[in-house]
């Protein structure tokens, strides 16, 4: 034990105590003058201390600059949670894109069926059902089925599973040629393909009822005349545009673009653009007969050149509603 007289201890001295009680082996600082003596330092405040009350030259600091927090260390601590908050926002990206490819819905092309259609496989996701996979492909829940043998209940189908769907082949619009009857009023455009399909077969008489009674006599010349009209053309082709519609007080209105390619006999070629206007008054209000179907309001054709770029045209030949 050493004992203190009054006297200031040798500096070798006050080392050797301090090294006493350390708990543990620690690096010194090499703060020793060249005449023995120790240099004092300022002590700097320790954050989350209150050591900023200690007096200038504290041994503690002196002897143990570990206690004390680096001059870098903030710094440090200030890029790693950056670095934190960048990764945290890739791992949630990662996670979204993720979540947005798994809700995609997985297709394997899977060649020919049994009737010639297109197949495609499709893995079942949490969700799904066969009926509305159905209609998601323009299907049915029986075709479907019918390509699953593995299917023994329709009202149970599990996620990963894997089912060949078979693709209904794309419809083409109904021949117009003279040798098919067609007599469609369900929808502007199968107005406008009865219509001409009437021309083609030369039925002037059911061509001219597919215009509505009252715009047949503001618009079109008397019946004879109209038949007259199509005396020299052989047929008529048909193309319909995007179909615009509107409604008011219980009537519907539809506006189609077209483009009509007329052979005449004599064998030559015209092309005209224009568009069709037709009315359908609501067939829920139509309490007492005569029924008055879909039918033709007005027209406005104009003739273009064979090459011109009649979609283009028709994509400005109606007024936009």
């Amino acid at each position: 034990m050493f004992h203190h007289t009054g006297k200031t201890l040798p500096a070798t001295l006050a080392y050797s105590r301090m090294h006493m009680v350390r708990p543990r082996e620690m690096p010194l600082p090499s703060s020793r003058r060249t005449d023995g003596s120790f240099t004092p330092r300022t002590a700097r405040r320790i954050p989350g201390t209150n050591l900023a009350s200690q007096s200038r030259g504290s041994l503690l600091l002196d002897m143990h600059p570990q206690f004390e927090e680096a001059p870098g260390k903030e710094q440090r601590n200030v890029k790693c949670r950056r670095m934190f908050t960048i990764v945290a926002v890739l791992l949630l990206i990662a996670g979204f894109t993720s979540t947005v490819a798994a809700q995609r819905p997985s297709l394997t092309p899977a060649g020919q069926g049994d009737s010639g259609n297109s197949t495609v496989v499709y893995v079942v996701r949490r969700g799904d059902t066969l009926s509305a996979i159905a209609r998601r492909f323009g299907t049915t829940v029986s075709a479907i089925v019918a390509a699953n043998p593995s299917i023994t209940n329709r009202n149970r189908i599990y996620i990963g599973q894997r089912l060949i769907i078979p693709l209904q082949p794309a419809q083409s619009p109904p021949d117009i040629g003279p040798s098919h009857y067609l007599d469609d009023r369900s929808t502007p455009e199968a107005v406008l393909r009865s219509f001409f399909n009437a021309i083609n077969r030369k039925e002037y008489a059911r061509a001219y009822s597919y215009w509505e009674p009252q715009a047949a006599a503001s618009e079109l010349p008397p019946f004879p005349q109209f038949e007259q009209g199509y005396a020299n053309t052989e047929s008529v082709e048909l193309t319909t545009g995007t179909v615009q519609s509107g409604a008011a007080a219980g009537n519907f209105f539809y506006s189609a673009p077209v483009t009509l390619v007329a052979k005449t006999s004599n064998g030559t070629t015209q092309t005209f653009v224009g568009c069709y206007t037709l009315h359908l008054a609501n067939p829920g209000v139509q309490a007492v007969p005569p029924f008055q179907p879909m039918g033709i309001r007005s027209a406005t054709v104009q003739p273009v050149s064979n090459n011109a770029d009649t979609a283009a045209l028709m994509s400005q030949a109606c007024p936009q509603q």
